[in-house]
């Protein structure tokens, strides 16, 4: 095959390359994982997620820290966004905060997951796995 022959096909993949992601449709919020034809009460849900308020919240994670230092990062982290005029909420989770704020609709308690790897699908929990994390 010659040096001319290589470029050829190199500029016939990269067209074809070209081609497919064109086509290709790409989404960057979460509605993606919801139904096409959502029920009316799932469309508040998927009207929030594609364009409200919940479309612009930005989670942020800090680790690698004993937990005070992390606690202290947060709360830095939580200030200065606060003063920032770009967000109109800022918010590390804690509970003093959000009472103060106003804004606390419901107190979780406690959360888990378990996750066995064993399912159909990346979204597809494992309802053993879950069962088993509750006990």
């Amino acid at each position: 095959m010659t040096g001319r022959t290589r470029v050829v096909l190199w500029i016939v993949f990269l067209a074809a390359c070209a081609a497919v992601a064109s086509q290709a449709h790409f989404t960057t919020d979460l509605s993606a994982f919801l139904p096409r034809s959502p029920t009316p009460s799932q469309r508040i849900l998927v009207d929030q997620l594609r364009a409200g308020v919940v479309s612009q919240v930005i989670l942020i994670g800090v680790q690698g820290a004993p937990q005070d230092k992390l606690a202290q990062v947060s709360n830095a982290l939580v200030e200065r966004l606060a003063q920032a005029p770009e967000f109109a909420y800022a918010s590390n989770g804690a509970q003093e905060r959000m009472e103060a704020d106003g804004n606390v609709l419901a107190v979780v308690a406690r959360t888990a997951v378990n996750q066995d790897g064993r399912t159909t699908a990346l979204t597809a929990p494992s309802g053993r796995a879950q069962a088993a994390v509750i006990r």
